[in-house]
C-alpha cells in the first residue's frame, strides 16, 4: 500500500503513515455503523473493539519497526572515494538481500527526482557478481564493481548496504539500520535539487 501513495506523489514518510491512519479511520467508520444500527446496548458497547481491528490486521503484516522512521546519519570527512557533490552512493554485496531491497529504494528515487547522480557500488573481484544488479536496474542506475575493498570497508564499516550522500558542507553516511522514510525524503530533496 505504502507504493500505491508513493505512485500519487506523496514522499517516503507520508507513504508510510497514511495506511496505518486510514486503516484506523475505517476501524471508526465501521464502529459507528454498527452502533448506529444495532439498537442491543451489548453489540454498541463491543462495537469499539472493532476501531481497532482493521489497524491491527494492518499492523501484523506490515509491522512498524524502528528504523523505518530513522534518519540517524554520520557526518564524516569527504571520503576520496567517493567525491562527487551531490551524490548518492551506495556500498553493496553481491547476494545481499538487503542490497536488493536498496537499489529498489534507489530505482525508485531516481524515478521519482530523475537524478543521474546515483551510484550503487559493489565490492566484488568477480564481474558476474554485477549480473544481478544490472538486470534489476536496467541501466537507470550507475552500477559500479568496485575492487578496492579498503577504503569501502572502513566507510561501511562492513555494514551493508551503507548510504552515502556527499554535498559540499559534508559527507553523511547512513547504515541499512540508520536509514528510513524520513532520511529517503531528505535525499530525495537533495538530489531534486
Amino acid at each position: 500500500m505504502n507504493d500505491l501513495f508513493s505512485s500519487f506523489g506523496f514522499g517516503w514518510t507520508m507513504s508510510k503513515v497514511l495506511p496505518y491512519a486510514l486503516f484506523l479511520l475505517l476501524g471508526i467508520v465501521m464502529t459507528l455503523l454498527v452502533r448506529r444500527k444495532s439498537s442491543n446496548r451489548k453489540v454498541r458497547i463491543s462495537a469499539w473493539l472493532l476501531t481497532v481491528v482493521p489497524f491491527l490486521v494492518y499492523f501484523m503484516g506490515n509491522p512498524i519497526y524502528e528504523s523505518d522512521f530513522a534518519n540517524d546519519y554520520s557526518i564524516v570527512d569527504p571520503a576520496d572515494e567517493i567525491s562527487e557533490m551531490d551524490h548518492l552512493t551506495v556500498i553493496a554485496i553481491p547476494n545481499c538481500p538487503y542490497c536488493h531491497e536498496a537499489l529498489d529504494r534507489l530505482l525508485k528515487i531516481q524515478e521519482r527526482t530523475s537524478s543521474v547522480n546515483i551510484d550503487f557500488k559493489v565490492l566484488s573481484t568477480d564481474s558476474l557478481a554485477l549480473d544481478q544488479y544490472l538486470e534489476k536496474a536496467k541501466g537507470r542506475i550507475n552500477i559500479v564493481l568496485e575492487s578496492d575493498f579498503v577504503p569501502f570497508e572502513t566507510i561501511s564499516k562492513s555494514r551493508f548496504p551503507t548510504y552515502v550522500f556527499t554535498s559540499s558542507a559534508e559527507t553523511r553516511i547512513w547504515h541499512n539500520d540508520q536509514i528510513g522514510t524520513r532520511a529517503f525524503d531528505w535525499l530525495e530533496g537533495e538530489l531534486s535539487g
